[in-house]
């Protein structure tokens, strides 16, 4: 996503937040009225990243989501919680260092907070993505608690990078995880084999797309059926609360879904309460396998299922080649060098890694 796509995004949930306290002054319900106020903060955010009218226009839909299923949303939520008075507070940044998802709290005099993660999409929210990760930190997701991007948190309590093996492995060993250090060194193999291939190798000093993509899924079903055998190791219920949180799903805060089309959140919708429920109940278990270059979780209860998830498995090229078409050579700053198109990129090449993107299928929930 280019970063005034990412500040655009942004900046639609600070106004989410201005656009709720404004619908909740309106209806005589603000404890504090102080819309205008949140209003300036969407504004001072858009100008420290020199947003303007022509940015917003680019991805409209954006702000068109909130203009279209805020109104909605507020009414419903009137009707579950009552017409008493409350207050919306941005919590995105705070939130984020406490390792939580709410971007947003509902304050109520003698009320607990209602924690709130709003996801905006442009496009739909049918089966949206709801994480990222590498070949090698997708399996210690499931085994170590986050402690920011690509690092985790020993048993000691002492953070450590999950691409640094010694300490990776002994973190591993003293959580009794014996058993999958072997299956980690594979992934450390793979991911050094890519990098000598793609990154080193000059036949691949030029892009090859019909090469580079039967190596990705090469690559992707060798990374699959390691992960797998380490997923196979983990306590099940391990399994099924790393999916909870992966997916919003495990009840510590609420979720607001937001498309051009469709809206769908876990405090008024009565489908999606179920889901989350279903989802969480203890006497529900998660299966999963391959299917196709994924790997496929399903929640079941019972004889239902509930709640499908996808995690595919690929190469993420992060701008390893040159795309731009043009002719002959063309000097790059950041590269230092001449380069043609489809040609490698000495040093952003080396950002080339395994990849891993997680979507949940709540179409076929029923949430909509």
């Amino acid at each position: 996503m280019k970063d005034e796509q990412h500040f655009v995004q942004d900046a639609c949930e600070i106004l989410a937040v201005a656009e709720l306290q404004r619908l909740a002054e309106k209806a005589g319900l603000a404890a504090t009225r102080n819309a205008s106020e949140k209003l300036q903060h969407f504004e001072n955010y858009s100008a420290e990243r020199k947003l303007t009218e022509e940015s917003f226009s680019k991805w409209p839909k954006y702000r068109g989501n909130l203009d279209r299923h805020l109104p909605g949303f507020f009414e419903d939520l009137i009707g579950v919680i009552g017409d008493t008075p409350m207050d919306f507070v941005d919590v995105e940044r705070d939130f984020r260092n406490l390792n939580l998802k709410g971007d947003f709290v509902i304050m109520r005099d003698r009320h607990d907070d209602i924690s709130v993660s709003l996801k905006n999409y442009q496009g739909s929210a049918k089966r949206p993505q709801c994480s990222s990760s590498t070949f090698n930190a997708f399996p210690l997701n499931f085994i170590f608690e986050s402690a920011g991007v690509g690092m985790f948190l020993g048993p000691d309590g002492v953070r450590f990078r999950g691409s640094a093996q010694r300490k990776r492995d002994a973190a591993l060993r003293a959580t009794g995880h014996e058993d999958v250090v072997p299956l980690m060194v594979k992934l450390d193999e793979l991911n050094a084999a890519i990098k000598d291939r793609f990154v080193y190798d000059p036949d691949f000093e030029f892009l090859d797309e019909d090469e580079f993509d039967k190596a990705r899924k090469e690559v992707g079903a060798s990374g699959q059926a390691i992960i797998l055998e380490i997923l196979h190791r983990l306590d099940p219920a391990t399994v099924k609360d790393r999916l909870l949180e992966m997916t919003g799903l495990d009840g510590r805060e609420e979720v607001l879904l937001l498309d051009p089309y469709r809206r769908s959140d876990t405090i008024t919708n009565e489908g999606f309460c179920q889901l989350r429920f279903g989802v969480s109940d203890p006497a529900s278990t998660v299966e999963f396998g391959a299917h196709g270059q994924s790997i496929r979780f399903e929640f079941i209860l019972g004889s239902r299922s509930l709640l499908t998830v996808d995690v595919p498995f690929t190469i993420n090229k992060n701008g390893a080649w040159i795309s731009d078409e043009y002719e002959g050579t063309r000097f790059h700053e950041k590269e230092g060098l001449e380069l043609a198109t489809g040609q490698r990129r000495p040093m952003k090449s080396k950002q080339l890694a395994t990849s891993t993107n997680t979507y949940v299928d709540f179409d076929a929930a029923g949430i909509f």
